[in-house]
């Protein structure tokens, strides 16, 4: 293997590892933002029952699972993306 083979390889291995992160980064951020929107849904509607006496009786979500289903048939699949 001559010299100019040996970089033409290493600059290959550099933009397939660039084109890797960025494509795992993207999948990544895909499939954890709307569990992350969920749970700040959850958390702001813990916080809101909180000033009531009983704190599970008006829980908008009653779960993660449960969560996700009212916000997609309420607010379409987008809500989960949107900040």
């Amino acid at each position: 293997m001559s010299t100019t083979e040996n970089i033409q390889s290493g600059k290959r291995e550099v933009y397939l590892r660039f084109l890797l992160g960025g494509l795992s980064n993207g999948t990544g951020s895909a499939v954890m933002h709307p569990m992350d929107t969920m749970k700040v849904r959850l958390q702001l509607d813990n916080e809101l029952s909180a000033k009531t006496n009983n704190i599970f009786k008006d829980r908008y979500y009653k779960g993660v699972f449960r969560g996700c289903y009212r916000v997609i048939s309420e607010e379409g699949i987008r809500a989960l993306y949107r900040g």
